[in-house]
Order: structure tokens, then C-alpha cells, then sequence
């Protein structure tokens, strides 16, 4: 049996993520659709702390997303992608890499600490690219309570270091064109390596 992809899809937040997923999903229906932080016990844990007001700590969050993300793998990645099953993940590593990075942790080694656990490496990484300023225009406009990290001075540290971390894996999706236009581009990254 043919085992199946592991297609991550990242950016910072509000350059339009969740909606090519929702936009995926109509063109996947067969694929497993999975999400960091999960919705396990320690996933919820991570999203209380996220739009808690407390400042949180860099090297504990870190901690947290590697706990959910050993279970994550342990439990659905792993199995669906020996099953023959395509994983479509809305966020993994390299966000932390990312965000716990901008925060003052050194993203190359939570990069290496997580492929060091044997995590499982993603195929494709979609890379929604936007501006700063796009992002939080979108934000502002979605009117709902904002996590801590959507600052603009923070998600212009983001975004520079997912552009260090990049490897062969990623591709660069514009994600200022519309909607349709973002998941034109995302269907054919996909069908390269299907």
C-alpha cells in the first residue's frame, strides 16, 4: 500500500488559512483534516492559554505544543498516512518555530528538536504569504477577540522567521488574491506530489 502525503499549510495568522482549508476540504474529501493545537485534552489546554490575557511564556508553550503534537502523531498522523490517507494540517512545527522564535527561543532548534522526536515531515508546506499589515487588517475585519501574538511588530517577526526556516518543502502561495484565486494556486503545489 501506497502510503499518503502530509501536506502542512502555514502563515501568520489572518493571511487566510482556515478558509483554503475549508476551500480543501471540498476538493479532498477523502483526506485527513487535522489542526494545531489539536482539540485533545492538552491542544484545549494551548487554546485557554492563547486568548487568556496572562502573558505567556515562550520555553512552556513550546512544551505544550510538542506534548500535543506526540500525541497527534502517535494517534492520527502516523495512521493515516500508513493507511494510504492524505493528512492536511492546519499548522504544525514550524509554527513554533515561528512563533515561540519571535518570542526569543531559537527556532533552528525547536526546527531539530522536533524532527530529533521523529515527528512526522511534512511533504508540502503551503506557505499563505502576506504582509503584516494585511494580516491585521483582516483581523480587525473578522471582529472577534484577537490571541496575544496579533501585534504588528510580532507578526512581522513571524513571518521573517518562517522565511529563514524555509526548505525545499515550502511553497510561497500569494495570499493577497482572492480565496479561489489562493486554492488555484494550493491545487496544483498539491497535485505535484499526488
Amino acid at each position: 500500500m501506497t502510503e499518503g502525503k502530509f501536506i502542512v499549510v502555514e502563515g501568520i495568522d489572518g493571511c487566510g488559512k482556515s478558509t483554503l482549508i475549508e476551500k480543501l476540504k471540498t476538493h479532498f474529501p477523502d483526506a485527513v483534516f487535522l489542526r494545531e493545537p489539536t482539540n485533545g485534552k492538552i491542544g484545549m489546554t494551548i487554546r485557554k492559554k492563547l486568548a487568556s490575557e496572562d502573558v505567556l511564556d515562550a520555553d512552556e508553550m513550546l512544551s505544550l505544543f510538542i506534548l500535543d503534537r506526540e500525541e497527534d502523531c502517535e494517534l492520527h498522523v502516523f495512521p493515516a498516512i500508513n493507511s494510504g490517507k492524505n493528512v492536511i494540517m492546519d499548522r504544525y512545527y514550524y509554527s513554533n518555530a515561528a512563533y515561540q522564535g519571535a518570542m526569543g527561543l531559537d527556532h533552528n532548534k525547536i526546527i531539530a528538536e522536533n524532527i530529533n522526536r521523529g515527528f512526522a515531515v511534512p511533504d508540502l508546506v503551503l506557505y499563505l504569504n502576506i504582509s503584516a499589515e494585511k494580516a491585521l487588517e483582516r483581523i480587525r475585519l473578522r471582529a472577534i477577540s484577537s490571541e496575544q501574538y496579533e501585534k504588528l511588530s510580532f507578526l512581522e517577526a513571524v513571518d521573517s522567521i518562517y522565511k529563514k526556516i524555509s526548505d525545499d518543502k515550502f511553497c510561497f502561495l500569494d495570499g493577497n488574491l482572492s480565496p479561489d484565486e489562493v486554492l488555484q494556486q494550493a491545487l496544483e503545489r498539491i497535485g505535484d506530489i499526488l
